[in-house]
């Protein structure tokens, strides 16, 4: 769960597999509510090398208005309906 404050803002779940955001895509903000994902992949200690992003808004992720903002800070490639999110370089 990623919070503004008080405000719930992101939910992922399995690891980023699902993802519901409780802000429009094009909030200023958006990006910092990312952290959590890039921190899954660039953390010291067990990074993940990819995070299968299946859904977002419960809805197939490759189809979502957010893919672009996660283009943004990630090397996104797409599996028939999900979304590969790779670190980028």
């Amino acid at each position: 769960l990623v919070y503004r404050g008080t405000r719930l803002v992101l939910e992922s779940i399995r690891n980023g597999s699902q993802l519901t955001f409780h802000v429009a895509p094009d909030d200023v903000d958006l990006t910092r509510y990312l952290a959590p994902l890039d921190h899954l992949l660039r953390r010291p200690t067990n990074p993940i090398r990819q995070i299968d992003v299946e859904t977002i808004q419960g809805q197939p992720a490759s189809a979502s208005p957010y893919a672009d903002v996660l283009r943004t800070l990630f090397e996104v490639r797409r599996d028939h309906h999900n979304l590969i999110l790779l670190r980028s370089p």
